[in-house]
């Protein structure tokens, strides 16, 4: 059997298989095995091109009824992967979802939407999580004693919508879970977290409400928003305590499956899940159908929403998520979902699952960003492994006829070429050269309405448009790491969206972050609640500078007015950004030591001083009134608190120690600066560009196209 794990390698979690360490580049081809004779020629070019490891799914028809399993087909399956290719392994997708002949014999363990639909299994379901882990058992236990087990790298147990782990009625704005095993959890949960019914009832506000008759929040209570954009700490206490159970519920079931396929694999093979897109999901059903603009967002409701807990459980040791679907075009950046720093940092990996559509689509499926031309399609290929090398993650490849086919002579070349690049990088420094840390939590979005409003553009649209060019990489944390000093050191660190930073968590970040001269950016409304109470004071004693709260409901656009200050002089005098989304309560900055930069315009074409900077005795503070911040101004900012710009020219970048990459809609001479003198090798073009260390090189790049540069000589690399 493969004894696979996942240890630090040059700087960061890496795939080791039999105690050797692996560049985790794999081929999802789609389902199941190779059935045509255009599919096995396919799957077997993809191993000639060193890509061995296929990702492939068995769903839930291997489960017939309770206790019984059909697993007569799996051998015939795998053994067609073997004849087109001798060296194929496999990481595995196991389905848990609840076939629909276990929700029709079993509707009372099943998910009840607020109009009264049954779905799939609750969450809560202790009949499904044993059945579950049973199939998973009988289902491990087969391979491994048969041929198949010697060949399996990787498990990756899948439920809910798309496998994905994220529930049908967060995308489609049903409030949920009535079902009796959830009503009966949340009870429970209750129990655990206030112990008798005196501190429940004063945590609700309800002097009639007991651990026995608490119930799941009505639809009414879940929608209610009683502090405009923001759920208010105890009149909406309720809702809010019901989101976290359920949020923390998911991570519950996920950690039980893991820690089952970990056991009936005797720890031998590496375990994860789709989970933690933090980064994603503000989006709802309608942006993927092309439906009416659904007014809600996902996140609450997700069950992705308790990421801590994951992340410090010894029984998962990866997480993966398609790039984000927002911009996957020519000029976009398609950023990871979820938190790939606080990943690495608690020695996981993160597998990137490219899933990008190519030339070969045709019109079929004009979705996902497909370009219409072969170049256009490798620069695409060849801008997201650059992401994926810079962040030392791992990385799927999707196959087929509309995807990256190994038919196709194009993209051939260009998968053998990153395989190639990224098998070279195990032998480099694969730690972050970043010096912005981006903070994202998890708990203060349960603490805002279901609307789609603010983290469309605080944190969707921000990281999108703003952080992909301004010119700096940057590292995504999960705001507990940060304030329990897992982070290291920054000097600029960006808030998206702390609105909820409790006592505790406010001292950490004194003690980890704000400190040494670090420059800290805060967004909008961070510090608006420490869990109890709710306003303007508190966002003033989290970012130091003294606020007004007005309690108004409107779009948010900041204006530059004073040009006098070091990151303002630069800035053309159009500059402006904001949002067009009705948020509330507005702020403005009343502080007399801090300098105001801007305004924000709302309401009746109020200005009010919303962009103020402050120096405090070992840190600094930005506070910024309106969120998705562009480019250049995020540049002035970051050059302001000292962070290395490598490029001005408002191009998608990404760097670590020994690559930058480069991305471009524009074509023209691109001037890259590096921190310190270093050899330039272009990567994709082969052809060495400084012998000598340089510390700033010029190269003409084509519009729509994309740089890989190596700061050494190709003969590092093997090239």
């Amino acid at each position: 059997m493969p004894n696979t794990r996942i240890a630090s390698h040059h700087g960061a979690p890496t795939l080791f298989i039999n105690d050797q360490p692996v560049f985790a580049a794999e081929y999802w081809p789609g389902w199941g095995p190779p059935e045509t004779e255009q599919q096995r020629e396919e799957y077997g070019r993809a191993g000639q091109l060193s890509l061995h490891i296929y990702n492939t799914a068995i769903f839930s028809e291997t489960w017939v009824v309770p206790g019984k399993y059909d697993f007569s087909h799996l051998e015939g399956k795998f053994q067609k992967f073997v004849e087109v290719d001798s060296e194929a392994t496999f990481h595995i997708r196991m389905s848990i979802e609840a076939p629909q002949w276990w929700r029709d014999a079993h509707p009372e363990e099943c998910e009840l939407l607020e109009d009264g639909t049954r779905f799939a299994q609750s969450y809560a379901s202790q009949r499904w999580r044993e059945e579950a882990a049973d199939l998973i058992r009988a289902y491990v236990g087969f391979l491994r004693s048969a041929w198949i087990g010697e060949r399996v790298i990787a498990y990756h147990p899948c439920a809910a919508t798309s496998q994905e782990w994220g529930t049908y009625s967060a995308m489609y704005d049903q409030c949920s879970d009535y079902s009796d095993p959830m009503q009966r959890h949340f009870r429970k949960w209750l129990r655990d977290q206030y112990g008798d019914d005196g501190t429940l009832r004063e945590a609700w506000s309800d002097d009639a409400v007991t651990l026995e008759t608490a119930s799941v929040p009505s639809p009414e209570i879940q929608r209610a928003c009683g502090r405009y954009s923001f759920r208010d700490p105890v009149a909406d206490r309720r809702a809010i305590d019901y989101l976290r159970c359920f949020n923390e519920l998911v991570a519950d079931d996920i950690i039980h499956f893991c820690r089952t396929v970990k056991e009936a694999c005797n720890y031998q093979n590496i375990v994860g899940v789709f989970y933690g897109y933090l980064m994603e999901l503000a989006w709802n059903a309608g942006f993927f159908y092309r439906a009416e603009s659904y007014p809600f967002s996902a996140y609450a409701r997700s069950g992705h929403l308790a990421l801590k807990k994951l992340l410090e459980s010894e029984v998962v040791d990866f997480f993966s998520s398609p790039l984000s679907y927002g911009f996957r075009h020519i000029g976009g950046d398609a950023p990871f979902m979820t938190l790939h720093d606080s990943i690495k940092a608690h020695g996981k990996i993160y597998f990137a699952e490219d899933d990008c559509r190519s030339h070969l689509t045709g019109v079929t499926d004009q979705n996902y960003g497909a370009p219409k031309v072969a170049s256009d399609a490798v620069a695409i290929y060849r801008r997201n492994f650059a992401n994926t090398l810079c962040r030392s993650s791992a990385i799927w490849w999707l196959g087929g006829e509309a995807a990256a086919s190994t038919l196709d002579e194009d993209l051939r070349s260009c998968l053998a070429d990153l395989v190639q690049i990224g098998q070279a990088s195990l032998r480099l420094d694969r730690s972050s050269a970043s010096q912005i840390a981006v903070v994202v939590d998890d708990r203060s979005l349960l603490y805002e309405g279901f609307r789609k409003d603010l983290d469309w553009s605080a944190i969707y649209l921000q990281r999108h448009f703003g952080l992909a060019r301004c010119g700096a990489p940057y590292d995504v944390w999960l705001l507990d790491d940060v304030v329990d000093g897992v982070a290291p050191a920054y000097k600029m660190y960006l808030f998206l969206n702390a609105w909820l930073v409790d006592p505790e968590q406010r001292e950490g970040l004194r003690a980890s972050a704000l400190k040494d001269g670090a420059l800290a950016v805060w967004i909008y409304a961070c510090g608006i609640t420490d869990g109890t109470d709710f306003g303007g004071d508190l966002v003033g004693d989290l970012t130091g500078i003294q606020m007004h709260q007005e309690d108004f409901i409107w779009g948010r656009e900041a204006v530059i007015a004073n040009y006098e200050h070091p990151i303002t002089r630069n800035l053309p005098a159009s500059t402006h950004w904001g949002t067009p989304a009705d948020v509330g309560p507005s702020f403005e900055v009343t502080d007399d030591q801090a300098v105001v930069l801007g305004v924000v315009v709302t309401g009746n074409g109020r200005c009010e001083p919303g962009i103020a900077y402050k120096e405090m005795k070992d840190w600094k503070s930005l506070y910024v009134g309106a969120p998705n911040i562009p480019a250049n101004v995020l540049r002035e900012i970051t050059r302001f608190a000292g962070v290395h710009i490598y490029s001005e020219q408002d191009d998608v970048l990404y760097a670590n120690p020994c690559f930058v990459g480069l991305h471009t809609v524009k074509g023209g001479k691109k001037t890259i600066s590096l921190p310190s003198p270093r050899p330039v090798y272009d990567v994709y073009g082969r052809r060495q560009m400084a012998r000598a260390p340089v510390e700033r090189f010029a190269d003409e790049v084509e519009a729509r196209g994309t740089r890989l540069y190596y700061l050494g000589h190709g003969s590092d690399l093997g090239m």
